[in-house]
């Protein structure tokens, strides 16, 4: 079992079991419950906003913590933003500059947040034209067309 990783010396532990997710295969995963997610059944926090969740978190100490012991492969990553270098458990793995501290389901966590970003812009623009999210479901499959009256007000989905 690998504890936090620490950057300043290597993990002595890196080998999974047998039965372990493979990284990419994890990845894959998650972007099927996520598509099954974004095309039939989409749905909302419906007790604390997303910033309050996040607030909590840092005021915990665990937000912080979890930053400061990440290798320059997840400092300078593109999804670093959406993964915020994953659990810091997991974290057993070799960078690709040789570095000890890398999340070991790493390919897979970037492989599903580069995969998501078209729906979460359609998500977004519904949400910001007063209208569901749930929406994107209908949009998946090709261009959704929202008729309006007058007054903004929706008419038909199409």
């Amino acid at each position: 079992m690998a504890g936090p990783a620490a950057l300043d010396r290597e993990e002595e532990q890196t080998q999974v079991t047998p039965w372990s997710v493979i990284p990419d295969e994890y990845g894959e995963f998650l972007i099927a419950i996520y598509e099954e997610w974004v095309r039939h059944d989409v749905g909302n926090i419906t007790i604390n906003s997303l910033n309050e969740m996040m607030e909590k978190s840092l005021r915990s100490g665990f937000g912080v913590t979890k930053e400061s012991a990440l290798p320059r492969w997840c400092r300078e990553c593109d999804v670093l933003g959406a993964c915020h270098g994953g659990c810091p458990k997991q974290r057993f793995a070799k960078s690709y500059y040789d570095e000890p501290g890398l999340q070991y389901l790493c390919p897979g966590y970037k492989k599903f947040f580069l995969h998501i970003p078209k729906y979460l812009r359609a998500i977004t623009q519904l949400l910001e034209n007063g209208l569901p999210a749930s929406h994107v479901m209908k949009a998946i499959d090709g261009p959704l067309v929202i008729k309006m009256d007058k007054k903004n007000k929706m008419v038909d989905l199409s």
